[in-house]
């Protein structure tokens, strides 16, 4: 049962700045705009064009005012669900966010596979009335989603924990989490959710903040390291992982190397490629026989880019920018975009991708229900000789 709750206003001005997952790192943005087209060394041919016909579907559950992050899992059966983080929720007025709870994190249930009918629900905890997130905080520690794997009616989630802070973007990074959620086939607030012993490292990788990849026996978690957003890949058996046993991750040291025990490395390897983001999503296309990986080049305002590879392992191609959205709302000089992510499993001419906004104007966000919604795109993938 949902309720409605009144929010302090300096509470929401803090979790404003909040709403975006550690993206304080800003990368050198380039030139790309529009429908402009990037080849990569796999000679793949990237566009992409607006889809607000889609984003209509994020606005059809009244109680849910928006979140971010926005990561999505095919649960089968015309079933999708959808992991936000900073969420507005409850609203004590319809269609206004001033009076809304924002808890740390959601659920979405979307039915049936074309967003632009398909039907929206979003889910949370209640506790004594009042609006909780979907995965309980602890103490001043709270979770939001990272990547995720479906199998065999399992799903295993890897999380960012965070907590307050004093400091300009309001929000410290403490470390990593994980939950294995069961009972699928039921409504989200049915599901039973397991939180898992998640074994930290002390190099500030934030492991699986990215994706998850199922890779034969093994799932492979994208991992970044919160300082310079380098990117590592950290690997579990398949079948350990998915009994809720995390304590024995590995890490990609190299084709020298190859996998190492945690417990024996001294320093982070050297990573599988730099300048990625907290937030990124990464699927296997058979028609085009590489691995995707798309992203955000910067941060706040930048164009989206991708690379490419054979195998999980690399080697990666450079980042290529090939689209750049427009600003929301024009005349906000303080909007971002960020959390650029494919979904795969949506019905469209293209792959669907989403990306995320925001603002550091308080106002903006309370007025503008434009901002904050997930936004979607439509992305076509060609090999270079095949256009």
């Amino acid at each position: 049962m949902r309720t409605r709750s009144n929010v302090r206003r300096d509470y929401i001005c803090m979790l404003v700045w909040t709403g975006f997952l550690g993206l304080a790192v800003t990368l050198a943005a380039s030139a790309a705009r529009g429908e402009e087209a990037h080849s990569t060394q796999n000679d793949l041919k990237v566009t992409a064009s607006d889809w607000p016909e889609a984003d209509a579907m994020f606005h059809r559950d009244p109680e849910w005012l928006g979140g971010d992050d926005a990561y999505s899992v095919d649960l089968g059966g015309g079933r999708v669900a959808w992991f936000f983080g900073d969420s507005f929720v409850a609203p004590t007025t319809p269609g206004e966010r001033r009076g809304t709870t924002m808890v740390r994190n959601s659920v979405g249930l979307q039915t049936g596979y074309d967003p632009t009918i398909a039907k929206f629900e979003a889910f949370w905890r209640e506790e004594d009335g009042k609006p909780k997130s979907f995965i309980a905080d602890e103490g001043k520690e709270f979770f939001w989603p990272g990547g995720s794997l479906l199998v065999d009616g399992k799903l295993l989630m890897f999380m960012m924990r965070a907590r307050d802070a004093n400091r300009k973007l309001a929000f410290e990074v403490t470390g990593w989490g994980a939950v294995l959620i069961e009972n699928l086939d039921a409504s989200p607030d049915g599901w039973k959710v397991r939180k898992l012993t998640a074994p930290q490292n002390p190099f500030g990788v934030l492991v699986g903040s990215a994706s998850l990849v199922r890779d034969g026996d093994h799932v492979i978690a994208f991992s970044v390291r919160d300082e310079d957003h380098d990117v590592h890949l950290v690997r579990w058996q398949l079948k350990e992982a998915f009994e809720g046993d995390l304590s024995r991750p590995e890490w990609w040291a190299g084709a020298e190397a190859g996998w190492v025990d945690q417990e024996k490395l001294t320093k982070p390897p050297s990573p599988l490629f730099k300048g990625g983001q907290t937030e990124f999503t990464v699927h296997y296309f058979s028609d085009l026989e590489c691995y995707v990986q798309f992203q955000f080049a910067g941060f706040p305002l930048s164009p989206i880019g991708f690379r490419t590879a054979q195998a999980l392992t690399g080697p990666w191609s450079e980042l290529e920018d090939f689209y750049e959205p427009k600003k929301i709302k024009s005349d906000d000089p303080e909007q971002m975009l960020y959390a650029a992510k494919a979904h795969p499993e949506q019905t469209a001419d293209g792959l669907a991708l989403t990306y995320c906004s925001n603002t550091f104007q308080l106002e903006s966000l309370f007025e503008n229900l434009e901002l904050y919604f997930p936004r979607f795109l439509r992305v076509k993938l060609t090999p270079a000789d095949k256009h």
